[in-house]
């Protein structure tokens, strides 16, 4: 954009300039490929789990695999604490949860976030 002399400028306006930020909401399936190595807030029917469940489920996973022809994708869970709440302070991910996987496919899930542990 082309913005007026610094004298024509109006002293009523405010300029914000702003990015999509650190959880930015990714865009399916374009954005699954770009940030794949990234921690991801992945949101999906609770029945991709178990059958029959009604609602949704979120989870923070690690993309696994893509395969954008078949247009699916495997997810495994995150080690971080939000997925671990029975684990105590300092505690990993047990053998069930590190096992856990989750093939489903892309438009299936209804949202999905970049995520920041901090």
């Amino acid at each position: 954009h082309t913005f007026p002399e610094a004298g024509d400028f109006p002293d009523d306006v405010d300029l914000e300039v702003a990015s999509p930020g650190a959880e930015r909401k990714l865009r399916l399936p374009n954005d699954l490929e770009r940030f794949r190595h990234l921690l991801m807030r992945v949101t999906y029917p609770a029945s991709a789990e178990t059958p029959g469940a009604e609602g949704e489920t979120s989870r923070i996973m690690h993309l696994e695999e893509l395969d954008v022809e078949q247009r699916v994708c495997t997810w495994r869970l995150a080690d971080v604490a939000e997925n671990r709440p029975q684990a105590k302070k300092g505690q990993g991910m047990n053998r069930k949860q590190r096992d856990w996987r989750l093939k489903i496919g892309m438009d299936d899930i209804t949202k999905a976030r970049l995520f920041i542990d901090i």
